[in-house]
């Protein structure tokens, strides 16, 4: 894609097929749900959400208040500030991956974890080790899979090397404890 309108008229297309499908699956509560409108809509979110990505920049917030509050105010006129952009992110997490999926199709081999902790169920007083589903988690993986080393112990490593065959890229910062 080589302009910003070609890539909204794409993500629009699937929000329009995708929106009332989802609305018509989702299990209610038996009230009525509150459906305030937003300046922006779900295909505009994600527009800038793919866009930054696409981009150069190395953290969202400077792309949204350097980028696009700045070059692209006029495509985007409803742009709110950056804060209630990114209360309404998580709201298009779904319908993002759908449409991911749907542009890239199948697994080319190229995984990622992030270093956000893991909330484990059921976990007794004496553990709250969020590192033991990360086998588990790999198992279906294959190809590479890139990690931020962060806090994974030299013998979780030493294990996810034999088992899956995975190098992590980053090395641990000095003062960082395992």
């Amino acid at each position: 894609m080589t302009s910003l309108e070609e890539l909204f008229c794409q993500i629009d297309d699937f929000c329009q097929s995708f929106e009332p499908r989802w609305q018509a699956t989702l299990l209610g509560n038996g009230l009525k749900p509150r459906q305030r409108r937003r300046a922006l809509s779900l295909s505009e979110i994600m527009t800038i959400l793919v866009s930054f990505h696409r981009q150069s920049y190395r953290n969202f917030k400077h792309f949204y208040q350097k980028h696009v509050c700045l070059y692209w105010r006029q495509a985007f006129p409803g742009l709110p500030s950056y804060q209630r952009f990114v209360d309404w992110m998580p709201s298009s997490l779904m319908p993002l991956c759908l449409y991911l999926k749907e542009c890239f199709g199948q697994c080319r081999g190229i995984s990622f974890i992030n270093s956000t902790s893991l909330k484990v169920c059921h976990l007794t007083p004496g553990n709250t080790d969020d590192r033991k589903p990360v086998p588990d988690l790999l198992k279906p993986c294959f190809g590479k899979v890139f990690a931020d080393r962060g806090y994974v112990s030299k013998k979780l490593a030493q294990q996810l090397l034999e088992d899956f065959d995975i190098t992590f890229f980053a090395k641990p910062k000095r003062n960082m404890k395992n």
